[in-house]
């Protein structure tokens, strides 16, 4: 039992409100970084389209490729993976999104308290975050599918929220880097906005 009910009562207040920060920030970020490569990577096929119009059509027929029928279905494509990457996204990668922010947040220094402090922390943790992924892609590439760290990499992979540094696109891996700085900028103001505004007001 606390001596003073109106200190716990503040306490737990301030937990919630923190923890819901977070989550909304964790939400933001997922989905801001899955948009923004989702986008790269339909511009990339918008290219591939483009370049196959005139390859031979041997390789055409290989491949299968019709560019009328490729070129009228790319916004459909595009519309679609920009509707339901987030859902991937938040579904793999907000635990990782979460405790990566609230680790960061933890460790900025408590006297850079300003919005623009909390954009930098949340651009520097999606750094982070992307450097963690391409280096697990490194160690995936060198240990091989038959080592016994192999599922112990892919395990970590999926539930870090490491899934796009992990992709064979090579456009993918690259624009996850701006993508993620990008979103952790937005997750860090609206963090600020929702956790620690309040509480400034309050005490305003």
């Amino acid at each position: 039992m606390w001596p003073y009910p109106n200190m716990q009562r503040s306490s737990s207040t301030k937990m919630i409100r923190t923890g819901a920060a977070l989550a909304a920030a964790a939400l933001a970020a997922t989905t801001v970084t899955s948009m923004m490569v989702s986008l790269v990577a339909s511009v990339a096929d918008l290219l591939w389209i483009l370049d196959m119009r005139d390859a031979s059509p041997e390789l055409k027929s290989v491949l299968g490729f019709d560019f009328g029928q490729s070129i009228s279905q790319w916004p459909i494509e595009v519309l679609m993976s920009l509707l339901f990457s987030p859902f991937w996204a938040i579904l793999f990668g907000f635990v990782g999104a979460f405790l990566f922010l609230a680790v960061g947040f933890l460790l900025k220094p408590s006297r850079l308290n300003k919005p623009r402090h909390y954009a930098l922390a949340g651009a520097a943790i999606g750094l982070i975050h992307s450097t963690i992924g391409v280096a697990l892609r490194l160690v995936d590439q060198r240990v091989g599918p038959t080592s016994d760290w192999e599922e112990v990499i892919q395990s970590v992979a999926g539930w870090g929220g490491f899934i796009l540094t992990s992709m064979p696109r090579t456009e993918v891996v690259v624009a996850t880097f701006p993508a993620t700085i990008v979103a952790g900028a937005v997750a860090g103001l609206l963090y600020f906005r929702l956790a620690k505004e309040p509480a400034a007001l309050a005490h305003a």
